[in-house]
């Protein structure tokens, strides 16, 4: 974000004054912790809060925006249950959401080469959205859903009774759950149907090292694929972010993690106050979808801003690539990271995949 607000203000700020930056921790997690630091930055007068991470600390200082007129811009909160709150129209997500990462995993499924898909999706709302976008966008691209198991992700024996109700004949195999996936994909190995012997994938909330830790052998887990929620960092983007801050001079590529996102959260709302003319909440709310598409595509702040003077209406193609925000103020495309656990088990990154509406 300082990245941002410093490209930002060297262009000439917004209004004619240097953006304000003002810190917080949401402490996602933590009881009450992103409420009262939401109150805090609110009270201090600040029109756009970027952020929090996780959902659920989203839709808890929602309220808290819509009273203070202010706007909130998440890089990283994906729920679809976001979508059923009263946010007034305050709510904006530079991060793609969950249904739109379910219809990314089934263009990469189709694109390597499968057409009928095995589901096991945990039965919740985030194991339904996903599910329901990627089944969705499976049978649109000329996919087949030979079996979907929704299961209780606390129920006994979970892992040998979702592999016995799941298609193994599918072609590919998609997992999407969080930490329970580890008892599926035991079972799978068991019956010789792991991620070594046939095309597995995962999601965002399963993929991750901690995965190795859960499951009886991480070597098992090789040539599991899925996409993250977040952009891979361009490497020039990446220099950048390294060299405006010191202590991220070491930092891998996964240390950047929602960078992209979070520079593109500070510069859209920068850019829709300049168009509004207005940095109040409303005035902002009621321009960053039209500066996220539709008009003269422009990719520095400074071109944006140049463009908005002249009274040229602009589409702010961003570090995480095309945003297009749509009426509920979430993203329409993108892109996320496609990942793979290799022969030992861990994970790695293997670079981008588009993310469509």
């Amino acid at each position: 974000m300082e990245l941002a607000v410093a490209d930002v203000t060297e262009a000439g700020g917004v209004l004619g004054a240097p953006v304000g930056l003002r810190h917080g921790d949401s402490a996602d997690g933590t009881p009450g912790a992103a409420e009262g630091e939401a109150a805090r930055l609110l009270g201090a007068g600040v029109d756009v809060l970027i952020g929090p991470l996780s959902s659920g600390a989203a839709a808890r200082v929602l309220p808290q925006v819509v009273d203070a007129d202010a706007v909130l811009v998440s890089p990283a909160a994906t729920s679809g249950g976001l979508d059923a709150l009263d946010g007034s129209g305050r709510l904006f997500r530079t991060g793609p959401t969950e249904a739109l990462q379910g219809r990314a995993l089934a263009d990469l499924v189709r694109a390597d080469g499968h057409r009928s898909v095995a589901i096991a999706a945990r039965d919740d709302d985030h194991g339904r959205t996903v599910a329901d976008a990627l089944v969705e966008q499976l049978t649109a691209t000329g996919g087949t859903v030979a079996s979907r198991v929704d299961h209780d992700p606390a129920a006994a024996d979970l892992g040998p009774t979702v592999v016995q109700e799941l298609d193994l004949a599918a072609d590919a195999i998609v997992l999407v759950g969080l930490a329970e996936t580890a008892a599926v994909l035991d079972a799978l190995v068991a019956a010789d149907q792991g991620p070594r012997e046939r095309p597995v994938y995962g999601t965002d909330g399963n993929l991750g090292e901690r995965l190795g830790d859960l499951v009886e052998d991480r070597t098992e887990l090789a040539c599991m694929r899925g996409l993250l929620p977040a952009a891979p960092p361009e490497p020039g983007f990446a220099s950048r972010v390294r060299s405006h801050d010191p202590a991220l001079a070491e930092v891998d590529d996964a240390g950047l993690d929602l960078a992209a996102e979070s520079y593109d959260a500070v510069v859209l709302a920068a850019l829709a106050a300049e168009t509004a003319g207005s940095a109040s909440g409303a005035g902002i709310a009621a321009s960053l979808a039209a500066v996220s598409g539709g008009g003269t595509t422009c990719r520095e702040p400074a071109a944006c801003l140049d463009l908005i003077a002249d009274g040229v209406d602009i589409a702010y193609v961003g570090e995480t690539g095309p945003i297009t925000l749509d009426e509920a103020g979430n993203r329409s495309d993108g892109r996320l990271t496609v990942v793979a656990f290799d022969a030992d088990g861990h994970l790695a990154r293997l670079g981008a995949a588009p993310a469509r509406s």
